[in-house]
């Protein structure tokens, strides 16, 4: 009995260890900003970003259209960034071009930023995938962009392309991306510009789990990025990880993407600073003031 309870607390003593070597480990690699950035950071926090632009009641997400309307309501801006085949810049999600513009087994790399204008969204005449230029001329920094870069573990340049595209924007911007390489290469070329690592709880899958996963879902390359902000997946901000790195490092968080003002509110529950949303309408003003709940639908009217 006593080499039993003596198993026992050495298999206990050892599971303890383990743990507390991982929390160092966290703690070691998780960087984040200081308070000068968390100040930099309150600006943005004061709007609600519209995910993909103001889309929905026939428009397309990340059109010209959405974008315009976003803009006209007040909210800021989501969006997200890729490379074309001629290495311009472009404003579309998908790396394939299947749900959104119909065209089966094929990338967005594999066509020219020309080629990509003439091809509709969600079957819409009249639009077409965007320039990232474009984009910015008409926004002309009437309201906060928070962009995205879409980029691959393969590819290399969409940091100094997007750059190159926002030298000349006078507006107000952040830069997110779920890639840390893609957040490294862009401290390292403009350290000043304020970055954020998109995450979520990706171990929490079923199947299919990768070591990237690993790495996305415990933030263990933020040594390597240092974001300033972190953007989480609202489904699962109960989380332990970001949890502890809210509590922990006090971070600046956007919780993605809230569908409802239920889930708006949930977002307050597990401090939040702010939402990137779609599907409904909250309120224009501070993220503190609660959600107004309005529909997409009345506000295309109003």
């Amino acid at each position: 009995m006593k080499i039993f309870f003596a198993a026992a607390v050495s298999l206990v003593c050892i599971v303890l260890l383990i743990f507390v070597l991982w929390l160092f480990f966290f703690a070691a690699v998780n960087v984040f900003c200081g308070k000068k950035r968390r100040r930099e950071l309150e600006y943005f926090t004061s709007f609600r970003y519209a995910h993909r632009g103001l889309h929905g009641e026939g428009v397309p997400e990340n059109s010209v259209e959405a974008f315009a309307r976003a803009v006209g309501a007040g909210y800021a801006i989501e969006l997200d960034v890729q490379l074309s085949k001629d290495g311009i810049p472009v404003v579309f999600h998908d790396f394939t071009l299947d749900r959104v513009c119909g065209i089966n087994g094929r990338q967005v790399s594999e066509y020219t930023a020309e080629e990509l204008a003439g091809m509709p969204l969600l079957g819409k005449p009249g639009t077409g995938i965007p320039r990232f230029s474009d984009v910015l001329r008409l926004i002309d920094g009437r309201v906060p962009l928070l962009v995205e870069i879409k980029e691959k573990s393969s590819e290399r340049g969409a940091v100094p392309a997007v750059l190159s595209v926002l030298s000349d924007y006078h507006g107000k911007f952040m830069i997110e991306s779920f890639n840390p390489f893609t957040l490294m290469r862009l401290r390292k070329s403009r350290p000043d510009i304020i970055r954020g690592q998109l995450s979520d709880a990706f171990m929490r899958k079923k199947k299919g789990r990768t070591a990237t996963d690993f790495v996305l879902a415990s933030f263990s390359l933020n040594f390597l990025s240092r974001p300033d902000f972190l953007s989480y997946g609202i489904e699962n901000c109960d989380s332990f990880a970001y949890n502890v790195i809210k509590k922990v490092y006090r971070v600046t968080s956007f919780a993605w993407t809230v569908k409802n003002p239920d889930e708006e509110s949930r977002s307050k529950k597990y401090r939040f600073d702010t939402v990137i949303f779609e599907g409904y309408l909250p309120d224009r003003g501070s993220a503190d003031t609660g959600a107004a709940g309005g529909s997409l639908e009345n506000e295309t009217k109003g």
